[in-house]
């Protein structure tokens, strides 16, 4: 096995209007060490376009990944789990969105997607903050705070999802895993693509991506993507816009200097998806909607801005500064579904096939800071080869949170917004006025001063040690804007981590590890008191191997983590939270990928997720499962290529994802999402080098499958058997 840190000359940073800013300073080691073992020279700069990354990866095998340890790494290396969606993994899933790809990762499900406005999943049963959902990074710095959206896919170079805490590395995050995005960064080469796409269930959408230099020392790039038209449910139309320039900056061969932004605007209905009727979510179409259209579309901004200095101190050391600022807003009308389910709407007095709604209105704006500092170097002590890293950070968050409701006191159906669920008559009931009593106007803020380390230990060419440990001070404040009522706490926290990995045969390597996480919960309880923060304990063992000249490799891992103070549902006003005691996930995860032979490519994976409530004190039962979490899930990605007379080639893939069943309503554990399997085909032919004309039916044997759920009354659908064709073409 083959370890290496190079230099990651290409991180970002952004600032907004009104700008704001984040530091972050990173010392990156470049791939030189005093090891007697082979070395991997790599490119600093790993930026590879598609049409590259066939030319020179035929594989989904990943060469190397930067999150576990802040710095590249070889995956056999290291002593924690880590999967990775690499670009040619990303083109034949035919992913427009991360969570597209998402699918493909062992123990990760998706979760309530807020109306399908921004990301949400679980990783090993976790799935985060309950109002702001899971944490991921976008080069290795904090990007999801606040209302970001979902993730296009057009700005992506690599997902790298990294299993277990990482708190000792990056601060809070959660237990089951933390997701890294790797960005597409400029080149010192022009080129470009463009593609061009027209689906029966989804909006078109067309991307521009092209990059060059732009003097000896500057390079730049910038992606595009616009999406428009209708989608598989009825009255929901979409549009969305990303922008994302970047520039790299060498003015000496020991500096670089990097930018990157990223402007993203959604505009769509909320839509809650469809209810469920005696427990079952297949009695309604799958494209019934129960909003009303004429409420308009939620609007949804963010605006990124990063910026990332690094620069050699010497031969073996390197520092780093980053910056980041990202400011979003959410803004819109909706009439959702809500309260108590179909059955017991009845039993108070709703007419037989109405449903009773509530509306809405948000007005949502958070700002993000984020500062990294970081000193990254090897040395020789007690005649061990040590990889050292050193990093402080600050962060500055702040939320404005206003949402105002409608939904009356009284049970008298004259009172109520109803909406005939079998035939849905858009705008005929009165628009119900908003109830001062249930608006919810608050200021949540928070501060974080953070100081980290970390080394890696050779205390063998055959034997590695990592041991982390990070302090974090944060200050949490929640003050309630229609009353002036504040509440604020202090905490401080360590949080460790250490590691062991061992190369049993130079193909096969075992591992162990164990780590304590935290995660600040958000918000504040219906009494105005903040929430004590997420903590949890992991651990994992693991057994990692290259078979077939390494062209393959095999991941198995079991894992057993215990968390406290999570935030559930109010039983008493579901517009509030509660935290949820003690859950505890354990299981066992399975990951295959690489390349068969030079034509033939495949990703295989499997999880088993135990992932329980144990205790809460309020309501839920012993043993009751996550929401939306399965027992067992598994993947299956494969494509083949055929080359043709007169160098054209023909490729051919599927994709397969099983869910298993689900707990649908984590206050009744006796609503589940049945489980599903659905087919995705993909076929391209290549005229010329840089021409694709691709056909791709995702859900091909049309099966009715849902998604995710909140409870009965907010079930999302998936989308029917839908086609879509695509040209793509690189210049």
């Amino acid at each position: 096995m083959l370890p290496y840190l190079c230099t990651p000359t290409s991180y970002r940073i952004s600032s907004r209007t009104p700008i704001a800013l984040a530091v972050a300073v990173s010392f990156c080691l470049p791939p030189a060490f005093a090891l007697d073992m082979q070395a991997i020279n790599l490119d600093p700069v790993r930026v590879t376009s598609h049409a590259e990354a066939l030319q020179q990866y035929n594989s989904y095998q990943p060469l190397e990944v930067t999150g576990p340890l802040g710095m590249p790494a070889d995956p056999m290396e290291i002593p924690v789990s880590v999967s990775v969606i690499t670009p040619l993994m990303l083109e034949d899933i035919g992913a427009t969105r991360m969570d597209h790809a998402l699918n493909y990762i062992s123990g990760v499900a998706m979760q309530n997607e807020f109306g399908g406005l921004w990301d949400n999943y679980s990783i090993r049963g976790f799935s985060g903050d309950i109002n702001r959902g899971p944490v991921f990074l976008r080069d290795g710095v904090r990007a999801n705070r606040g209302y970001t959206g979902k993730q296009d896919a057009a700005n992506l170079e690599r997902v790298e999802v990294l299993k277990g805490p990482a708190s000792a590395l990056v601060g809070r995050t959660d237990p089951g895993g933390t997701v890294n995005i790797v960005t597409k960064r400029p080149r010192f080469e022009k080129q470009g693509e463009i593609t061009l796409s027209g689906s029966t269930e989804r909006p078109t959408r067309s991307t521009l991506d092209v990059t060059g230099p732009l003097s000896d020392t500057f390079a730049g790039r910038l992606n595009l993507a616009i999406e428009n038209g209708d989608t598989f449910r009825d009255k929901v139309r979409g549009k969305r816009y990303l922008i994302a320039p970047a520039m790299t900056w060498k003015p000496s061969s020991s500096t670089r200097l990097h930018y990157d932004g990223e402007f993203v605007r959604q505009e769509t209905p909320l839509d809650r998806g469809v209810v469920s009727i005696d427990n079952d979510p297949s009695a309604l179409p799958v494209s019934r909607f129960l909003g009303e259209p004429n409420d308009g579309p939620i609007v949804l901004e963010t605006l990124a801005n990063r910026i990332r200095l690094i620069q050699d101190i010497s031969s073996e050391w390197t520092a780093q500064f980053t910056l980041a600022h990202i400011n979003s807003q959410l803004k819109g009308y909706s009439s959702e579904p809500f309260g108590a389910s179909v059955e017991a709407q009845r039993a108070a007095g709703v007419p037989e096939g109405m449903l009773s709604r509530e509306r809405r209105h948000r007005d949502y704006e958070s700002d993000d800071i984020v500062g990294v500092v970081e000193l990254r170097g090897s040395t020789q002590l007690a005649g061990k080869q040590h990889y050292l890293l050193f990093g402080l950070e600050v962060s500055d968050y702040s939320q404005d949170f206003d949402m105002r409701r409608s939904r009356p006191y009284s049970g008298s159906p004259n009172d109520l917004y109803l909406i005939d669920i079998k035939n849905p008559t858009y705008g005929a009931a009165p628009l119900p006025a908003f109830d001062e009593r249930r608006r919810i106007f608050r200021k949540d803020a928070e501060r974080t001063a953070a100081f980290y380390a970390q080394d890696m230990l050779y205390l063998r060419p055959d034997l590695r040690l990592i041991a982390g440990l990070r302090f974090d001070q944060f200050k949490q404040s929640s003050t309630n804007q229609l009353t002036g009522q504040k509440s604020s706490q202090t905490d401080r926290v360590l949080s460790p981590r250490l590691g062991l990995s061992f190369d049993v045969t130079p193909e096969m390597s075992v591992y162990g590890n164990i780590s304590r996480s935290f995660d600040p919960n958000s918000g504040a309880d219906r009494y105005g008191n903040q929430f004590d923060p997420e903590k949890a304990t992991s651990f994992e063992v693991g057994v990692k191997s290259l078979l077939g000249d390494g062209r393959v490799t095999i991941d198995v891992a079991l894992f057993h983590i215990t968390k406290k103070n999570v935030l559930t549902r109010d039983p008493v006003d579901p517009a509030y939270f509660i935290t949820a005691g003690k859950v505890k996930s354990r299981g066992f995860e399975l990951d295959l990928n690489g390349a068969l032979n030079d034509h033939w490519r495949m990703s295989l994976s499997y999880a088993f997720v135990d992932a329980q409530i144990q205790a809460d004190g309020v309501s839920y039962i012993h043993n009751t499962r996550l929401l939306n979490v399965p027992k067992n899930s598994a993947s299956l990605l494969t494509n083949y290529e055929i080359p043709l007379s007169n160098g054209h080639i023909f490729g051919i893939g599927s994709a397969i994802v099983y869910m298993g069943e689900r707990v649908g309503n984590q206050n009744d554990p006796d609503f589940k999402l049945p489980s599903y399997t659905t087919v995705q085909t993909r076929s391209y032919y290549r005229p010329q080098k840089n021409v694709e004309i691709s056909l791709q039916i995702d859900n091909l044997f049309d099966r009715k499958y849902y998604r995710s759920s909140y409870w009965q009354n907010w079930v999302t659908p998936g989308a029917p058997r839908t086609f879509t064709a695509q040209a793509r073409y690189h210049f």
